[in-house]
């Protein structure tokens, strides 16, 4: 964890990660303005809500998963029969 004089803000160290994973030419393409921090922006709200005492968003109940196996039976089924076979 950074002190308080040592904070950056976490846009300018995605763009500095990515310009050191880009080559030199490369940079140029980059445009800051497309970076979009949705991590930083959902730990900003959390931090605020916390201190201000409110309630916590819980996240949502996942998706039950998709049993690939029968997905994959059903449409050769599916395509068998489409060709009536």
């Amino acid at each position: 964890m950074l002190r308080s004089d040592q904070s950056r803000s976490l846009p300018s160290c995605v763009s500095s990660a990515l310009a050191r994973s880009r080559s030199v030419d490369q940079v140029d393409e980059v445009e800051e303005s497309e970076l979009q921090d949705r991590y930083g922006h959902a730990l900003e709200q959390l931090v605020t809500a916390k201190l201000s005492g409110g309630e916590l968003a819980r996240p949502g109940v996942p998706a039950a998963p998709v049993d690939l196996l029968a997905a994959l039976e059903e449409s050769v089924q599916a395509a068998r029969a489409g060709r009536g076979g």
